[in-house]
């Protein structure tokens, strides 16, 4: 199945400023099975790809993650990235402004649909 092309949030910050498109942050941990259902069922709906990729730049995070990225020049780990979110349960999904502004953080799993209708309003916030 075919995804969207996801970042890390390096990259996909610097790259969403470069497009002036938002950023969806896709927070997750690998043993997570509403994680691995959002990739499954809403991340592989067609739909759902192709309007992530003409809106949004994608990044997976991983919540419990070691890997150390610049986020907002420091030199921190995704489990500490995660923790500046705010962010203690899984899948969240985390949007920002191309500028990196934070839109907002919402929890949980949402089938395809209802998962359209949260990134068609969150759209309008351009």
């Amino acid at each position: 199945h075919s995804g969207p092309k996801w970042y890390n949030i390096e990259s996909g910050l610097s790259e969403g400023k470069k497009q002036n498109k938002m950023i969806l942050i896709d927070v997750y941990t690998d043993w997570c099975k509403w994680c691995k259902k959002m990739d499954s069922d809403v991340y592989s709906d067609k739909e759902i790809v192709s309007y992530l990729e003409e809106n949004f730049i994608c990044v997976k995070l991983d919540g419990e993650g070691h890997s150390l990225m610049d986020y907002k020049h420091q030199n921190l780990t995704e489990t500490e990235i995660t923790k500046r979110f705010g962010i203690n349960s899984y899948p969240t999904t985390v949007f920002f402004k191309a500028n990196g502004y934070h839109i907002s953080s919402i929890p949980g799993y949402f089938p395809a649909n209802e998962f359209m209708n949260i990134l068609t309003n969150i759209s309008k916030n351009r």
